[in-house]
């Protein structure tokens, strides 16, 4: 087996590790950002083969709910193979064929739960227990324009689109860096936090104020009171990420979530993306913006046999089982 290197601090990484993430979540910088602003114990392991092959993996030790899918508190300690912070990109990085000597090998240095999130589809390995997890939404662009977005749509959504616009123009819009994060928003985070089912972390107010620059707040205003808010992340690579996002929770809850959606698209349209992720929850209004699906599998494994077969005969309950119906949103497919 390749031989496993372990770090226990990200400027500890090898200077090759960035040029094998493919999300900007997944580098040095925002892993030194987690680490001071939501420090969990976080470490990484590393394995070259002979052919100079390269793996990396995220690790870091939370206690959460187990049953969280089903809403049922059950909290254990983990340790999670993932990003200290709740994206779809995976904690492990590089050549697909290394990851099962690594995940194998980190078995032998993590004792208890391991669980690995956000693999892609047909990433089962032996002896890992496979499951299935939060699937993420992505929109390709291929518009020049949110005009051309528009006339690319069927007429059933446009008309949905249109009317989301309608409802807009109530709010006033402002987009700056994350340093103008103020309380008010942090209060909005936490609201939508206490409604989430697959929470992992509660992030501080901190860790918000000080990301880094390629993220964006854009804030929603409503009679000068702040009414909801986005980050976004758009590091120049083809990918704008939404991040993470805060509102109140009033008789226009829905509307102004599809506000907030609306306007990711947009800034992603008119950033020139090639890849718009819009995360992984609310996938059915997200599909609706044109969005596409893409499965996402976990991983789990605990170093005590009678668990491991608990686990094994439980994993339906431990998967996340809902499923979004299709949708036919632009007017030729493949565009």
């Amino acid at each position: 087996m390749p031989n496993l290197q372990r770090y226990t601090a990200a400027r500890e990484l090898p200077e090759m590790w960035d040029s094998h993430t493919h999300s900007f979540f997944q580098c040095r910088a925002f892993l030194h950002h987690c680490e001071s602003y939501n420090p969990c114990n976080q470490r990484y392991y590393s394995i070259n083969d002979a052919t100079q092959n390269f793996v990396g993996v995220i690790v870091y030790t939370l206690k959460i709910d187990i049953l969280t899918y089903l809403g049922i508190k059950s909290p254990m300690q983990m340790h999670i193979v993932g990003i200290p912070c709740s994206v779809s990109a995976p904690g492990i990085i590089g050549d697909h064929a290394l990851y099962p000597d690594v995940l194998n090998a980190i078995r032998t240095h993590e004792k208890g739960f391991i669980l690995t999130l956000n693999l892609d589809q047909n990433s089962g390995f032996e002896p890992f227990i496979l499951g299935r997890t939060w699937p993420t939404v992505i929109l390709k662009n291929q518009f020049n324009s949110w005009e051309h977005y528009i006339r690319s749509i069927r007429s059933s959504y446009r008309r949905r689109i249109h009317s989301i616009e309608k409802f807009a123009q109530r709010y006033a819009t402002q987009t700056t860096g994350c340093n103008t994060f103020s309380d008010i928003h942090y209060t909005l985070y936490e609201n939508v936090l206490k409604r989430s089912k697959g929470k992992l972390e509660h992030l501080s107010l901190e860790f918000f104020v000080n990301l880094p620059f390629s993220f964006q707040l854009t804030t929603f205003t409503h009679n000068t009171i702040i009414k909801g808010w986005v980050i976004t992340q758009d590091s120049r690579t083809g990918i704008f990420a939404f991040f993470l996002g805060g509102q109140v929770y009033d008789a226009d809850s829905s509307d102004l979530y599809h506000v907030k959606l609306l306007t990711l698209v947009k800034q992603g349209i008119t950033a020139h993306a090639q890849i718009i992720e819009l995360g992984q929850s609310a996938v059915v209004p997200k599909m609706r913006m044109g969005g596409e699906l893409c499965e996402k599998q976990m991983l789990a494994w605990h170093s005590i046999p009678l668990i491991r077969i608990a686990l094994r005969a439980a994993r339906g309950l431990l998967s996340y089982n809902d499923y979004a119906p299709s949708t036919r949103v632009f007017q030729v497919e493949n565009k």
